[in-house]
């Protein structure tokens, strides 16, 4: 049996992490980081705090994951060859405006 090093992820497992995403970018939107509660951001998200808590621990571990999501597009977008500088300045500048401030948190 061959086995491969990346497991698909479960489509159900996605659809709660992006339904998480969007209820944290919609909530950060209206109130500050630190006031955020599992609970309010569960109900945005519209799924039961047992399900959050079997991908996080707290709501820090929903936002590095943004982060990491958000820097690993930057990095994607300046791999492409032969970018000069003023281009990769060009792309971190947009990326850094478009992205929702969820993303940016800590930063």
């Amino acid at each position: 049996m061959v086995t491969t090093s990346k497991r698909k992820t479960d489509r159900r497992v996605e659809k709660t992490k992006q339904s998480l995403y969007n209820a944290f970018v919609s909530l950060i939107k209206k109130k500050a980081y630190t006031t955020i509660t599992i609970s309010e951001l569960t109900e945005v998200a519209n799924i039961d705090r047992r399900t959050f808590y079997l991908h996080y621990s707290c709501i820090d571990d929903v936002a590095k994951e943004m982060q990491v999501i958000a820097r690993n597009m930057i990095i994607t977008k300046m791999q492409t060859p032969k970018r000069t500088t003023p281009e990769i300045i060009t792309i971190l500048l947009r990326t850094a405006i478009s992205s929702s401030p969820a993303k940016r948190v800590n930063s």
